[in-house]
């Protein structure tokens, strides 16, 4: 699949969705199945980017809701949005955004909010929201409280106090995989970040009242312990502050990046100056046409990789060692808990998060807690 996202993938929780059939499309996965005894179509989607190939993409799904009975829940990246206030500082196609609005309108679904920020896509200073949970009227009457709420943990969380508490009590409670403990951490961070904010306030008025005073004598003991504690209390918040933004960078480094695109530009360009082949010498005679170019160097490499014997010979080998039973079982054997763990803490710690928020830095610090249920996904329990 051509763009940024490279392929679709759905995951769900065995305990709650089980799938009867999927469709698969180059621009979507419909997947089939029932909740808890309801039955419903999941559909994934990752929409083009031409206007006549999306609205070619509309016409599909909707023949397929008109095939299928039960509940519709359609989400991912339409690249599509409703009215231009969805973009800012892009380009806002009216004909797009009308096909999508009638899609929508013909389909019968309406659109869940989604909670935290305003746009879902950015580049440079670009933003856009072009991601959207479209369901049907009765999943909609059905469950009117639900929302979409964006979650991501940061590393730095593991350094603050309580999260060993927050994280243990809300997996002992017995809830399923990590749902558990994403709702509980972000009611924490919300807590422990205002907590954090206000106390930093204070030691800053306090930091600044302390070093105007050594401007006119010399502090007490006391004093000078305080702001002692005050500067070591700050650089351990500023120090959190940076690992989240160093982490923030490595998902969103179009966004952040652009920040030196002055430089990062003028390298790209640099490069483009030194590849840059603006005409060659074919048959004596200087030629800077593209085509013709592309034409030589294409038949100049085939000459190269041509075959040159139309028979080949043939390799007889009886005596290669072949694998032994052992060790050709072992190759079609299950994965092994030893296994499974190695390829986890072999995994970069700070690589992009899982769809449930979560990176690989938490699973390994709480690995004793999670491996049970993380294993799960791989290893058959007899």
């Amino acid at each position: 699949m051509s763009g940024r996202l490279g392929g679709l993938a759905s995951l769900w929780d065995l305990a709650i969705f089980s799938v009867n059939s999927v469709v698969k499309n180059r621009n979507f996965l419909l997947t089939k199945g029932q909740v808890k005894g309801l039955d419903e179509q999941l559909c994934n989607v990752y929409a083009p980017q031409g206007t006549a190939n999306k609205k070619e993409l509309w016409t599909q799904i909707l023949s397929l809701k008109e095939s299928y009975v039960g509940m519709w829940f359609l989400l991912g990246d339409f690249n599509s949005v409703r009215c231009p206030e969805e973009r800012r500082n892009s380009g806002f196609n009216s004909v797009a955004a009308r096909d999508f609005n009638s899609f929508i309108f013909d389909a019968a679904l309406a659109e869940f909010d989604m909670k935290g920020g305003k746009f879902t896509f950015s580049v440079g200073h670009k933003f856009s929201k072009i991601d959207s949970f479209l369901v049907c009227s009765d999943f909609f009457n059905k469950w009117l409280e639900a929302c979409c709420k964006t979650f991501r943990f940061f590393n730095s969380c593991l350094e603050r106090k309580g999260v060993d508490d927050v994280v243990r009590n809300a997996y002992n409670r017995g809830l399923v995989g990590f749902k558990c403990i994403r709702g509980d951490l972000r009611k924490w961070w919300e807590e422990t970040k205002f907590k954090e904010e206000e106390e930093v306030n204070i030691m800053k008025k306090e930091l600044n009242m302390l070093d105007k005073e050594m401007e006119n004598r010399d502090l007490l003991e006391e004093e000078t312990w305080i702001r002692m504690e005050c500067i070591t209390s700050i650089s351990e918040v500023e120090h959190r502050k940076s690992m989240d933004l160093r982490q923030r960078s490595r998902i969103r480094w179009a966004s952040l990046g652009d920040e030196n695109s002055a430089y990062f530009h003028g390298i790209i360009n640099a490069k483009k100056a030194v590849n840059n082949i603006p005409g060659m010498a074919i048959d004596g005679i200087w030629c800077d046409k593209p085509k013709k170019m592309k034409k030589e160097i294409f038949g100049f490499f085939r000459n190269k990789f041509r075959e040159e014997y139309q028979s080949r010979p043939t390799f007889s080998s009886p005596g290669v060692k072949r694998l032994d039973q052992i060790e050709a079982d072992l190759l079609i054997c299950p994965f092994s808990k030893e296994e499974v763990k190695a390829a986890v803490f072999g995994r970069g710690s700070d690589r992009e998060p899982g769809p449930d928020g979560f990176n690989f830095h938490l699973i390994k610090h709480y690995w004793s807690l999670l491996e049970d249920d993380f294993l799960q996904y791989f290893i058959k329990v007899p």
